[in-house]
């Protein structure tokens, strides 16, 4: 069996890969990222305001499960985000450590931090 290291994947694909595609690659996985940012957004606030509405009708416990709810998929969609945001070069997330020891995401970078591939024009 062919077994690539996670080194060996990242030459591979920086290979196949040029400069314009990795540009455009980058930008369509910002983008994807970016709306399903803002689609949690909506989603965890929904999910309040209607356990809040609902609260009267259904109890407290089932207006809470539904808060949950929300919530739940609100962090599933921003795991999400960030799995699709991804350098199409070396295939880490742009970012870097801070000094409080919070892993910051740059939607911003022009260039991965890891690898050194431009990500923007």
């Amino acid at each position: 069996m062919n077994r690539l290291s996670d080194g060996d994947r990242a030459n591979h694909r920086a290979q196949r890969l040029r400069p314009d595609e990795i540009i455009r690659e980058a930008t369509r996985r910002r983008k994807r990222a970016t709306k399903l940012i803002l689609l949690a957004v909506p989603i965890a606030i929904g999910g309040f305001f209607l356990g809040v509405i609902l609260d009267p009708m259904m109890g407290r416990e089932n207006a809470g499960l539904v808060m949950a709810g929300g919530m739940v998929a609100t962090f599933l969609l921003l795991g999400r985000a960030l799995h699709i945001y991804r350098c199409p070069s070396c295939g880490k997330v742009p970012g870097r450590w801070t000094t409080s020891s919070h892993y910051r995401v740059w939607f911003t970078s022009e260039r991965c931090e890891q690898c050194d591939a431009v990500l923007r024009d």
